[in-house]
């Protein structure tokens, strides 16, 4: 599948806000009254919504973000660069696609340096602190190499 350009991705985005707004809208109507209608609807837009979902994570873009200081292997992951507001950075429900990383792959970690304003987003984001930080505890085992590079975002 293509990637989504950035155009794209704004538009997906405001529709699928849009409609993620609409089953809330329907969500509190049938918390006050559980005969009340929406359920129908709710039904509709909760596929909808998934349905959206999974194209989003098909249609990230994949960049390699380093190279194994093992094997030379290029780790290309799939991240959200448009932006902080994509459904990537949704800490709580993040949407990401399976990723088939390599066999020295262990952790990611991030930094996202903050320059710019920042689209609004409906839901909790934390990229991480401003500046990449040193783990200890995965650096003190033994084997363990860590990798730094940049991706813009």
């Amino acid at each position: 599948m293509i990637a989504m350009t950035a155009e794209e991705r704004d538009i997906f985005l405001r529709d699928y806000f849009a409609r993620l707004e609409r089953w809330r809208e329907l969500d509190l109507v049938l918390a006050e009254d559980m005969n009340g209608p929406g359920g129908p609807e709710m039904d509709d837009l909760q596929q909808q919504l998934a349905q959206m979902r999974d194209s989003y994570a098909q249609r990230l873009p994949s960049w390699p973000l380093a190279r194994c200081p093992f094997s030379g292997q290029v780790l290309q992951q799939s991240i959200d660069i448009y932006g902080l507001d994509g459904l990537w950075w949704n800490y709580d429900a993040p949407v990401r696609p399976w990723e088939d990383l390599p066999a020295t792959y262990l952790a990611l970690d991030g930094a996202v340096s903050l320059g710019q304003p920042i689209a609004p987003a409906p839901f909790l984001c934390k990229p991480g602190a401003g500046v990449p930080g040193v783990l200890p505890r995965l650096l003190n085992t033994a084997g363990i190499k860590a990798v730094i590079s940049t991706v813009p975002i």
